[in-house]
């Protein structure tokens, strides 16, 4: 499965690694509901991950759609701070907060980090930013300090 993951970061559009990322472990996934996020996302010009993280019901499914994209690396940060921003479980945010720090995404986790009420998810933004190494992330921690 570590292969799949790999083509979907070279890919996103292969439906194949998709079909084996989306299922592993084993989420409950029928052939019908596969179906039905493919040609969503076929529809919408998405990636079939961006889709899964923004549409289903499942918070479960969410996370883990929303960590693989953390996984493709800086390129889906936008996507996934466009998430968080209309993501309303926390445990939903939480991960999109993750997978911009797997993604190296200190921009992104910056500016939630500058807009986020909750304090636990703003604590956890500031977290994975202590952990960058990165000017963007620097600055941010001296802004905090400093204020």
């Amino acid at each position: 499965h570590a292969l799949a993951y790999l083509r979907l970061i070279a890919n996103a559009d292969d439906d194949t690694a998709f079909a084996r990322v989306v299922n592993f472990p084993a989420r409950g996934i029928g052939a019908r509901t596969l179906e039905n996020l493919q040609d969503a996302a076929k529809a919408q010009g998405l990636p079939r991950l961006l889709e899964v993280a923004r549409s289903e019901a499942n918070a479960e499914l969410r996370k883990s759609a929303v960590h693989s994209l953390g996984l493709m690396g800086r390129s889906t940060g936008d996507a996934l701070v466009g998430l968080y921003d209309s993501e309303k479980d926390a445990g939903v945010r939480k991960e999109i907060l993750h997978a911009l720090f797997l993604g190296g995404n200190d921009a992104g986790l910056v500016t939630i980090a500058r807009k986020e009420s909750d304090p636990a998810l703003k604590k956890q933004a500031v977290r994975w930013l202590s952990l960058m190494d990165s000017k963007a992330a620097r600055e941010y921690l001296m802004e905090v300090l400093n204020k």
